[in-house]
């Protein structure tokens, strides 16, 4: 729990640092959303909104990007993360390459409910699953 509240008060600082203006789409949630944190959160702060479902490992049979994450991707994060979306020009996961690209804080935004924002569509616990256990796996292009 401490790594936890460590990684989404540093999230929540790279956050503010770097994405300026409010706006859903921008990552910036609303005051009082999951990105919203404090650096100086207590180890025993995590929200109980946001499982702490990090993979130990890559599973054996790492899900498919093909038949699986590519639509779970376009489903959750097209609507600001593709063309025309209001954060592509920041975060473009239109393609294969660019998500691979930006695993790391595709992966760390993910953990610490930082993305959807507010008042987006969540993934289900399904598809939180899948593409956790798919960056743990380096996001292979199978």
């Amino acid at each position: 729990m401490r790594a936890r509240a460590l990684i989404h008060g540093a999230l929540a600082i790279a956050c503010a640092a770097s994405l300026g203006a409010a706006g859903a789409c921008d990552g910036d949630p609303t005051p009082g959303g999951a990105a919203d944190a404090s650096a100086d959160a207590s180890p025993t702060d995590a929200s109980p909104a946001c499982p702490s479902d990090l993979p130990a490992s890559c599973p054996a049979a790492p899900p498919s990007y093909q038949a699986e994450v590519r639509a779970i991707i376009e489903r959750r994060c097209f609507p600001c993360h593709a063309s025309g979306g209001t954060a592509a020009r920041k975060r473009d996961f239109s393609t294969y390459d660019l998500v691979a690209a930006q695993r790391s804080p595709f992966l760390n935004q993910l953990y610490a409910c930082a993305m959807p924002p507010e008042g987006a569509p969540a993934p289900t616990p399904e598809e939180r699953k899948k593409l956790l256990e798919w960056l743990v796996c380096k996001a292979p292009n199978n």
